[in-house]
């Protein structure tokens, strides 16, 4: 349930402060590495989404540099996450702890409930993990990605006109507005939830947790939502969807919550973080009218790609977003430290 908390705003001016405070603490002693956060994305490449440091070694005329980079992603669920993107290429297993640790000891700092990252079954760049600190791993989660080509061809195919953002003149929110603006149906509305939405975004994402039948799931409060959504630097945006009754009465009975992310190596990315729909008005074209707006939104930002994931039982939904064009990444993972194991492996010892 969403109560009222006291909870600080996450300001660029404190990310930075973190992440410097991070590199001072965890420079290595005893070997050649030094940490320094990377200006390059903090404050320039990367704009408001991706941030970094670097771990420099210097032997002889020979300089190595293992970049390590994250952004903010958004849990309905548990709040803020710090999740991984460039995973230290070239570092030994005692370095790479160190950098993972140095990333949970930011996430902590950041207050941010779960540090999250993917790799491939068969990969060989992740670390050995002490047995008492050991992440999760995902299993029966799919990750889905839908490719700008095909979100194109989608909406193509739906006589969806797609939208500029004006060479970036236009706010992120007034672009929104924009794309739902052009889309029309006679039985649902779409809107760009405000503060005002908070009890209906609560509401609908108990009805997701309720479905899924992770009854106590939900930790996060209206609170954290007001901080991170609706205060100037935004980790998140929501779209209601209003249905409308033959005497234009309106009620919110569904949503689609989603952010921006970046990596350091590509472009800019949308994520669909939950889309749920009252089980009532899952018809008419509900589902696919949230997935126009996505779709619209993502081609408007000139995003890569539309990322989601999706339980491997959840069939109707899968064969869904199939129709759509949009692919399961086979074999790739997703695990994390999340809430107390998260501390404890901030916590830990460095070597």
């Amino acid at each position: 349930m969403c109560t009222e908390t006291t909870y600080p705003q996450l300001t660029k001016d404190l990310i930075v402060e973190v992440i410097d405070r991070a590199c001072d603490r965890f420079n290595v002693e005893n070997t050649q590495w030094q940490l320094t956060r990377n200006v390059r994305l903090d404050l320039e490449d990367g704009g408001d989404y991706v941030h970094g440091f670097v771990a420099n070694a210097t032997e002889g005329p020979d300089t190595t540099e293992i970049l390590t980079t994250f952004y903010f992603a958004y849990s309905t669920w548990n709040g803020r996450v710090l999740y991984i993107d460039e995973r230290y290429r070239g570092a030994d297993n005692d370095l790479k702890l160190h950098l993972r640790r140095a990333l949970a000891c930011i996430a902590v700092q950041l207050q941010c409930n779960r540090l999250t990252w993917q790799h491939y079954a068969e990969d060989d760049g992740e670390p050995f993990y002490p047995e008492s600190t050991k992440p999760e791993t995902l299993h029966g989660w799919l990750t889905l990605h839908w490719q700008a080509d095909s979100i194109r061809s989608f909406l193509s195919k739906h006589s969806v006109s797609i939208l500029s953002q004006d060479n970036g003149v236009l706010s992120l929110e007034d672009t929104i507005s924009r794309v739902l603006a052009n889309l029309r149906h006679e039985s649902y509305q779409l809107r760009l939830a405000t503060e005002e939405d908070l009890p209906h975004i609560c509401r609908l994402v108990q009805g997701l947790a309720d479905f899924e039948k992770e009854y106590d799931a939900v930790h996060v409060t209206a609170e954290h939502y007001r901080a991170d959504g609706f205060r100037s630097k935004k980790l998140f945006q929501c779209l209601l969807l209003d249905h409308v009754s033959a005497d234009k009465e309106t009620y919110t009975c569904g949503m689609a919550f989603h952010y921006l992310g970046a990596t350091a190596k590509d472009s800019l990315f949308l994520y669909l973080e939950d889309l749920f729909i009252e089980e009532q008005f899952r018809k008419n074209g509900a589902g696919t009218l949230l997935m126009k707006a996505l779709a619209s939104i993502g081609c408007a930002l000139n995003c890569s790609r539309l990322v989601w994931q999706a339980l491997d039982w959840n069939t109707p939904a899968l064969t869904f977003y199939g129709k759509l064009g949009a692919k399961v990444q086979e074999g790739l993972l997703t695990t994390r430290y999340m809430n107390e194991t998260l501390n404890a492996f901030c916590g830990s010892p460095q070597n």
